[in-house]
């Protein structure tokens, strides 16, 4: 069974990008977080909420951690309860973006209401991965 890691990599490399996989990883090691555990892989950056979806994706968007009030979540796959447990600090908000039907959409959930839908204490099958970027 492949890690979270490979899960996710392997999700972003099957469709064409600008970017590759790897320069993402590397630009939220210097702008963002990156985790990766034998249970999850998670990477994001810190945003404002009311910015708009495209600067969200847009890699020159920077917000400074005073300004930020949500977590942008660029890439993830795996154990969510354990995953919403270590944000680098706390925000109010968190976002992300799927593909349903072939449509893109943007959706913030409060912090705290995504800790009591997947609490850290229990166990969770692994969920499907979500990766920003089409």
């Amino acid at each position: 069974m492949p890690s979270p890691y490979e899960t996710i990599r392997a999700e972003y490399n099957r469709c064409p990008h600008e970017l590759e996989w790897e320069w993402w990883v590397d630009w939220h090691y210097q702008h963002g977080f990156v985790y990766a555990t034998p249970d999850f892989f998670i990477m994001g950056k810190p945003v404002r909420r009311d910015a708009p979806t495209e600067w969200l994706e847009d890699p020159n968007y920077v917000v400074s951690r005073g300004e930020a009030n949500a977590w942008y979540i660029f890439a993830f796959a795996g154990d969510m309860g354990k995953a919403w447990a270590i944000m680098p600090w706390p925000l109010a908000w968190i976002a992300f973006q799927r593909v349903r039907g072939g449509k893109r959409e943007l959706a913030f959930y409060s912090t705290e209401t995504l800790r009591r839908l997947c609490p850290p204490n229990l166990h969770h099958a692994p969920t499907e991965s979500i990766l920003a970027p089409a």
